[in-house]
């Protein structure tokens, strides 16, 4: 994970092949660069913790697991 706060650093995530998280300091800044499609964002490095817990758990759903979002069961 690449923590960016510019266009620059998402492209450069982009490029190495790691997964960006927008640190959204500014929020019209930040309604412009979350339409580059990071992986994520933040708005203080006090939910990275969380933020972290989030990802380390949706990667530990089991194969054939129905996952729910936002968007609606999904089966995985």
């Amino acid at each position: 994970m690449f923590i960016a706060d510019t266009l620059e650093g998402l492209k450069t995530a982009q490029t190495v092949g790691v997964h960006s998280i927008l640190m959204m300091n500014d929020p019209d800044e930040a309604r412009r660069l979350a339409m580059h499609n990071p992986s994520g964002g933040i708005v203080s490095l006090h939910e990275l913790p969380d933020f972290i817990r989030l990802v380390t758990a949706e990667n530990s759903i089991p194969p054939g697991a129905i996952r729910f979002s936002s968007s609606g069961p999904t089966r995985i």
